[in-house]
């Protein structure tokens, strides 16, 4: 008898003890091992295009396009993100260009990136010629016919004398010259390694007198002119330079610079918030197309 009741204790202890594992496992079906550490990002960071030139004025220039491969953010929480703003017009309707804002990371080991705005293209001889501190040139202009070199980036292209006006300088290439006959084309822009897209690229120059367009390139925007077709604005987001405005005493006719961008990418899975997020080929993608923080979660 007592053998018995020894074995019906071990049965029910072994049936309790199995239903409270069972318990547990259930309970825990939606356990996820920790995420991976987020010790090194892609970054593209895209500087703010430059404004076209008012009154046949020549093209802006694009902004600058910065690509780090490995940037360090080993033990870190976050990150500040500063975009640059699409640039305002013209002070006056034959003054040059705005320059381009910088757009910048801060907070990583290896200190801040910044890519610098594009320089404004040059403009009408009352508006004055300009100050050459983006980092590509401006593209000459009716009456300032040499372009600007830009602050370590490509140069603008030179107008032709009282006629057409010179494309601005792109982050992958020099702005085109103009001719008698045909204002510049904006210089070429930078691939990004994060998105595989073009950006930086200048603005086309206006014109006076012709049929011609100089046109924009990698997100900067056309020039304008007589009719009048006024200079367009570069895309936003794509740090292109404005197109240069025809000969006209509308403030607005030259287009307005691009704002930047900056793009953060890492392996796997979303590890952190901020910008839009997306996912390509195994890969997370933050789109930053206006200021914010970059925080890992």
């Amino acid at each position: 008898m007592k053998f018995k009741t020894r074995c019906f204790i071990f049965i029910l202890l072994s049936s309790f003890n199995l239903q409270a594992q069972q318990s547990f496992f259930r309970s825990n079906n939606s356990y996820a091992a920790p995420k991976e550490p987020i010790n090194e990002i892609g970054l593209t960071v895209v500087g703010g295009g430059g404004g076209g030139g008012g009154d046949v004025g020549g093209g802006g220039g694009g902004g600058q396009v910065v690509n780090v491969s490995n940037y360090d953010i080993t033990g870190l929480q976050s990150l500040t993100i500063t975009v640059a703003v699409q640039t305002d017009y013209p002070a006056g309707y034959n003054h040059f260009g705005r320059n381009g804002g910088n757009s910048s990371v801060s907070g990583g080991n290896a200190g801040t990136i910044t890519a610098m705005g594009g320089n404004g293209g040059r403009s009408r001889s009352s508006g004055g010629p300009g100050t050459n501190t983006g980092w590509n040139g401006g593209g000459g202009s009716y009456d300032y016919n040499a372009a600007h070199a830009g602050q370590g980036g490509f140069a603008g292209g030179n107008a032709f004398s009282g006629r057409s006006c010179g494309g601005g300088g792109g982050s992958g290439g020099a702005g085109q010259a103009a001719t008698i006959t045909n204002p510049g084309n904006g210089g070429l822009g930078v691939l990004s390694i994060v998105d595989g897209k073009y950006y930086g690229g200048g603005g086309g120059g206006g014109e006076y007198g012709g049929t011609a367009t100089g046109l924009g390139t990698h997100g900067g925007g056309d020039g304008g002119r007589t009719g009048p077709t006024f200079g367009k604005d570069a895309t936003p987001n794509t740090g292109g330079g404005g197109g240069g405005g025809p000969s006209t005493a509308t403030n607005l006719n030259a287009g307005r610079g691009a704002s930047g961008l900056v793009l953060i990418r890492y392996l796997g899975a979303p590890k952190a918030i901020g910008g839009e997020i997306s996912q390509i080929n195994g890969f997370t993608l933050h789109t930053f197309k206006s200021s914010g923080v970059f925080v890992i979660n």
